[in-house]
């Protein structure tokens, strides 16, 4: 029960870390793209 318990945070914090790094990536590219169009 409490390793199930920490897994999962642990999972929670991975795919949190995970998003946001694609987000910035995401983020980076619309910005280059953008400052291209300019």
């Amino acid at each position: 029960m409490t390793r199930e318990v920490e897994n999962s945070g642990v999972d929670l914090i991975w795919m949190e870390r995970q998003l946001k790094r694609s987000l910035n990536i995401e983020a980076s590219s619309f910005c280059l793209r953008t400052y291209q169009a300019a």
